[in-house]
């Protein structure tokens, strides 16, 4: 059995101990029950005391303005990173925050309700049409296991996340999880373990739900109508980082895929430029919601078509099956908005 005692940074603060018990193939963790304590003690704890050791509030959104980071922006030397790409960034980041100015000088300070909030979602999100697909081609090489996740992995993506990043429904940040990993050197430990459980015996998601029920947003759009956002738990998204990196190792990006390879960008400006040149002409295209509507039984069938490995297509079906949110107890299309293995997801 783990046991680890939080204790904070501060004389007014009071500890917790949390005992999690290993999982095997019979028993598995109560995720609830570690979200529960975590939720009514340790955000509660740890709030208080990095904010009485005048730390940065981590449920805040304390990060300098926009106009103030830029400013400090310099361009590095191009074989360490093209300065054209990140001034393709910089443009990327004031058209975002010219759209949300625009939206908010001309629509009137009506909070959207919640029935059409719901209606929004359902919208975006429409139920499963039950498609068909043809069997699997023969010939279709398997990918190999994949690498057990490791402590060092863990700490690694955990430091290098963002303190305005927005945490999930259960509250915790990644400054809560940044300070676990400084004072309780048997934390990474547990996630290690925990997450090695998750993609080897994908039948667990059923026991830990709370783990995969995330928090629905709508962000206004500049055409109109509503992006649906999902902020899921941040232990997940720590867990989905460690699957993005592998699934990356299985999957083929055409060489077109230029949004999904990085500097691709460049060189897709490039092409654009040379198509110019010899006269032709740029035609766009956009398939209206096709990141929400999709069905989950087509992300299924386009896994299994590129030979992944089996076992993360059944913890994928698994975690699909398995997301919830205040809005929907079950959700049968789309690619979650907000995962860190979404964008992989998409290509295929």
């Amino acid at each position: 059995m783990y046991s680890f005692q939080i204790t904070t940074v501060t004389r007014l603060a009071a500890s917790v101990q949390i005992r999690i018990s290993q999982l095997s193939t019979k028993h598995t963790t109560n995720y609830t029950t570690i979200s529960s304590v975590l939720r009514q003690k340790l955000h509660r704890i740890l709030t208080d005391s990095l904010v009485n050791s005048n730390s940065r509030n981590p449920n805040r959104r304390n990060t300098p303005s926009f106009w103030k980071k830029t400013s400090q922006l310099k361009f590095v030397n191009c074989d360490q990173q093209s300065p054209g790409n990140l001034l393709f960034k910089l443009q990327a980041k004031l058209l975002f925050f010219q759209r949300l100015e625009d939206h908010y000088d001309n629509v009137p300070r009506v909070l959207i309700t919640e029935q059409e909030a719901l209606e929004e979602f359902k919208r975006k999100h429409p139920d499963s049409k039950n498609l068909q697909f043809p069997p699997l081609p023969t010939g279709i090489v398997m990918q190999g296991q994949m690498e057990p996740i490791t402590e060092d992995e863990i700490k690694t993506i955990i430091l290098r996340i963002k303190k305005a990043k927005s945490p999930g429904e259960d509250g915790i940040t990644g400054q809560h999880l940044k300070y676990l990993v400084y004072q309780h050197e048997t934390f990474l430990k547990i996630l290690e373990f925990f997450f090695n459980q998750l993609l080897n015996n994908p039948r667990h998601l059923q026991d830990c739900k709370q783990l995969f029920r995330f928090r629905a947003l709508l962000i206004p759009k500049k055409t109109g109508g509503f992006r649906p956002v999902s902020c899921e738990s941040m232990i997940l998204a720590v867990f989905s980082s460690c699957l993005k990196t592998r699934l990356m190792q299985q999957i083929k990006i055409h060489d077109h895929q230029f949004c999904f390879k990085s500097g691709g960008i460049t060189h897709a400006l490039a092409r654009v430029e040379s198509f110019k040149a010899q006269g032709k002409t740029l035609t766009l295209a956009d398939c209206t919601n096709a990141y929400q509507a999709i069905d989950h039984n087509a992300i299924m069938h386009a896994l299994q078509l590129q030979g992944v490995n089996s076992l993360f297509v059944e913890y994928y079906r698994a975690y699909l099956n398995t997301r919830s949110c205040k809005y929907a107890d079950k959700i049968t299309s789309g690619c979650p908005a907000g995962s860190s293995t979404s964008s992989q997801i998409q290509i295929k």
